[in-house]
């Protein structure tokens, strides 16, 4: 399907499309430079323990060292991510033709060449926007109250060693879980970000 097509409503659907991909590769890109800046954070930290008089623990060691080797993993994938949609993006007709159209409310639509939505494809359209959008503000909010509440048990946990061990351990077992739910929650900020925004392209996809 070439990019210049005459075809006013695939020209509509090429459109949401990359701009689909566009949606990603800026979250993806804001993702990863705030969690660059979190790696240099932890380097920074763990330069000041090393140095310090008392020199650094090893329980200040092993968190900031996993802190760092886990941020450039999820770094790299970010990276993955925002350049395979960046090539996407940059050419959406080649793109688009690798995915094709399943439905037969699109391809109708298609075949009609009009640039106007039609009303099913829109009422199909609302319905996914009625709880994407809202889903896509919950968690974009439950990720910005998540990754500060996670720093703050971290900190705890680097700074002081509690006499109790199930205090200790429930400490290390919140400050996990609560990271690994906001590298979920991150993962869900991208796709639902992309679909509150470009929701003719998510629809297509999906239905």
């Amino acid at each position: 399907m070439p990019a210049n097509s005459s075809n006013a409503a695939l020209s509509t659907i090429l459109a949401d499309y990359q701009r689909y991909h566009f949606v990603l590769v800026i979250v993806s890109t804001l993702l990863l430079l705030a969690l660059m800046f979190l790696i240099v954070i932890c380097w920074r930290q763990f330069r000041f323990a090393r140095r310090s008089e008392a020199g650094a623990s090893r329980r200040q060691t092993w968190t900031y060292l996993a802190f760092i080797v886990v941020g450039i993993l999820v770094g790299l994938f970010l990276i993955l991510i925002a350049f395979a949609n960046l090539t996407t993006a940059l050419d959406p007709a080649r793109g688009f033709a690798d995915v094709g159209i399943k439905s037969q409310l699109f391809t109708d639509w298609v075949a009609s060449g009009n640039s106007s939505i039609p009303s099913e494809v829109q009422r199909l359209v609302d319905a996914r926007l009625s709880w994407q959008r809202p889903k896509a503000i919950v968690v974009t909010v439950l990720l910005i109250a998540a990754i500060p509440a996670s720093l703050w048990i971290w900190r705890r946990w680097v700074s002081r060693t509690f006499s109790s061990r199930i205090a200790n351990a429930s400490l290390l077992v919140s400050g996990v879980g609560l990271a690994i739910v906001s590298l979920l929650l991150m993962l869900m900020v991208m796709g639902n970000s992309q679909a509150a925004i470009a929701p003719l392209a998510m629809t297509l996809a999906f239905g």
